[in-house]
């Protein structure tokens, strides 16, 4: 029973639930807040309000060296970790945010070798491209929405976007 997809999507939908009550107010800050002081200012460059901090525990070691936002959800952006320690590098993650879950990654892919750059299709958002440290290129998300791994990816990481 708590293996099933079913009782997992009802449990993400549950987690999304406590989530926005927990941050609706950074949420509302987030879409409609405006500060009267950005009129007044000579150079109109405006004003940063930091609203959250996306984490990843197991990979709090690592560096972000790529971000990227998925066009067809805008609540949705993809992060790359790996090492800007050349001489040490390790195994990489791309991580896939929601501003609905703040709190933790939506999915996770593992690869082979650390990240460096990412980019997400503009017409088929379940396409990710992840450019590695060793070289190798390539993730591809399936067009039903599952994870198929891809070069230096884990084929264990499947998901439903």
């Amino acid at each position: 029973m708590y293996h099933s997809s079913d009782f997992r999507k009802r449990l993400a939908t549950l987690e999304r639930m406590a989530n926005q009550n927990t941050f609706d107010e950074i949420t509302q800050d987030f879409k409609y807040w405006d500060d009267a002081a950005d009129d007044l200012r000579e150079t109109k460059e405006g004003s940063l309000l930091p609203l959250w901090e996306f984490t990843y525990l197991k990979e709090k070691k690592k560096m972000v060296l790529a971000l990227a936002w998925n066009p067809a959800c805008p609540d949705l952006f993809v992060v790359a970790f790996g090492s800007y320690q050349f001489a040490k590098q390790g195994p990489g993650v791309l991580c896939c945010f929601s501003l609905k879950n703040p709190s933790f990654p939506e999915f996770t892919f593992n690869t082979s070798a650390g990240v460096t750059a990412i980019d997400v299709h503009p017409k088929r958002p379940h396409l990710i491209a992840a450019g590695l440290y060793d070289g190798s290129s390539g993730w591809a998300l399936s067009a039903d929405g599952y994870g198929a791994g891809g070069a230096g990816g884990s084929r264990g990481n499947q998901c439903r976007i």
